[in-house]
């Protein structure tokens, strides 16, 4: 639902105030069908915004990002360097435009066939996210609306004259409502006549426009994304826990990444059914071919009673015979019976020879019939995994993720990329601390080994500056200068310093020596730990140790 028309309509009122007059400072793909648009606010602030192209699209804006350093493509050059000067909603249906001071368009598209378009100023396309060749320099057609879908939507009541046609249209998807929305309006609403009606669609409109959006999950399986309480289907599911958001965004996050890690989930319960059949298809073709070795190995009375048999006329077999024809005494009818010899053995070490393949035989059977236990056990343990996870809305998660681990332990799953082990520069990028310090600069902190090392040689740019109290155990802390012409001042320079003797071990004195240099003079030794740097060059500076809430601003 979080392509719903309004729930995006509410992401756009919401994103008005957030991305308009930011610079595109990088468009890029590195995953398939999520477009990624880099952007700087007026107030410095570097801000990502996403839209993710296929099924269930969607569109979110976050407070940080990293590029990966492979698999990462520069899109619609043309854009880069250009200030969003607003965002609205296309009337006709789920399109988001952000227009550009020279005319130019982005239009994003959340129905049919999701895509990204960049037009000129007349409305010829002149790039596309997906499928390009297709559309390239061909027109489309846009009705940009208002930044408030509202009264639009509220408006459009008024052309009915009658309660059944009016009905009739809600079947229709009218108000771009989906069948969620409709049924919680007919649910809630009272349509005896026309005037009441279109009174109850306003205030329900309202509700959609001025609600706290939420998210409804069922024992934390995902369920619905709303911006108003969905009372007829929490009647129906009062086990279903809600939870409220302050914001359209922070609730869009929210849903995705549960979203994320439910197909997540599916993906591993899939993978785990799969390689269960296999597995069980394997067994059984194995089963077959032992049981056809036990068939052999039960022989193993056959070689020894030839043995005894040798051993009784071993007078009459000479070395270079290849075989011999022997009375069977334990025959009761006393036929003869041919013994094959190899001519190059002495006699007794023919008797030997059938002795041995005798034993080598009778302790098959056991091995075999053990094996073959083992395997009908191992198969009957396979089909309850198949029926404890068949039902792909009632999964253990803890079961399943361990049940998937011992697969990939046995190596009856493959580890996929994303399991593998990613290098550094691939990583999700952490949260940090964030201050602001004099003159509007942003200071960042780290706060354990493995976040000083990803602020460090990640998240910071060459001619960042890098803080660090000298001596003693403490956070990386950088300044970002976000690409800004102007140097930050001594006094920006300082509070970094203060905050840095602040998150260190030496917070308790009243003078700590903090080095500080550019970013680009760090390098970290190969093999170190996390958080160890050389410092190839570096400035002192003698501060007291500041809580940065009192020097932020």
């Amino acid at each position: 639902m979080i392509s719903n028309h309004h729930s995006i309509a509410r992401w756009v009122m919401e994103a008005r105030s957030v991305l308009v007059s930011a610079r595109i400072m990088e468009i890029f793909c590195q995953q398939k069908n999520l477009l990624q648009i880099g952007l700087v606010t007026p107030s410095r602030q570097s801000l990502v915004l996403e839209i993710y192209c296929d099924r269930q699209p969607y569109i979110v804006w976050r407070s940080s990002y990293s590029r990966k350093n492979k698999n990462s493509m520069d899109l619609f050059p043309m854009m880069i360097g250009l200030h969003i000067r607003d965002i609205v909603m296309d009337n006709t249906d789920r399109r988001v435009i952000l227009s550009f001071e020279n005319g130019c368009r982005l239009v994003a598209q959340f129905y049919g066939s999701a895509n990204v378009w960049a037009t000129d100023a007349s409305g010829v396309i002149t790039g596309s996210f997906k499928n390009e060749r297709a559309v390239h320099e061909s027109s489309m057609k846009i009705e940009p609306g208002g930044a408030d879908m509202r009264r639009y939507t509220q408006d459009a009541v008024d052309v009915f004259e009658s309660v059944a046609l009016f009905r009739e249209a809600l079947s229709g998807g009218f108000g771009h409502l989906n069948k969620i929305l409709t049924l919680e309006f007919l649910h809630a609403a009272s349509l005896s006549d026309i005037t009441t009606a279109r009174e109850a669609w306003r205030n329900f409109i309202n509700a959609i426009y001025d609600g706290a959006p939420r998210i409804y999950t069922d024992h934390g399986d995902l369920k619905y994304f709303s911006l108003l309480p969905l009372t007829h289907h929490l009647g129906r599911n009062p086990h279903w826990k809600e939870e409220l958001f302050t914001s359209v965004n922070d609730a869009f996050l929210a849903y995705v990444q549960l979203r994320f890690f439910a197909e997540r989930l599916q993906k591993k319960r899939e993978d785990l059914l799969r390689a269960s059949r296999q597995r069980i298809k394997k067994n059984e073709h194995l089963i077959m071919a032992l049981q056809e070795d036990a068939e052999k190995a039960a022989t193993f009375a056959a070689y020894e009673q030839k043995a005894h048999l040798l051993n009784i006329h071993l007078r009459d077999v000479h070395r270079g015979m290849d075989k011999i024809v022997v009375t069977d005494v334990y025959d009761e009818a006393q036929n003869e019976i041919e013994i094959k010899l190899d001519p190059i053995l002495s006699p007794q070490a023919n008797v030997e020879k059938y002795f041995a393949q005798s034993k080598k035989l009778k302790q098959s059977v056991v091995k075999i019939a053990e094996r073959i236990l083992t395997i009908g056990k191992e198969n009957d343990t396979l089909r309850q995994i198949e029926a404890q996870f068949a039902d792909a809305h009632a999964i253990d998660r803890k079961a399943l993720e361990k049940k998937y681990d011992e697969f990939v332990r046995n190596g009856w799953i493959k580890k996929t990329e994303s399991s593998k082990p990613t290098r550094a520069a691939d990583q999700e990028m952490p949260v940090f601390r964030e201050f602001r310090v004099h003159g509007n600069w942003r200071v960042f902190v780290g706060q354990n080994d493995i976040k000083n090392d990803a602020l460090t040689f990640r998240f910071a740019k060459k001619d960042d500056l890098w803080f660090h109290a000298r001596g003693v155990a403490g956070s990386h802390v950088v300044l970002k200068r976000d690409g800004r012409s102007d140097n930050p001042g001594q006094r920006a320079i300082e509070a970094a310093a203060q905050i840095a003797a602040f998150f260190s071990k030496a917070k308790t004195s009243s003078l700590v020596p903090v080095a500080y240099t550019e970013r680009k003079y760090l390098r970290k030794p190969k093999g170190a730990k996390p958080g160890m740097v050389v410092l190839e060059r570096e400035e002192v500076l003698m501060v007291p140790p500041v809580e940065p809430r009192e020097i932020a601003v």
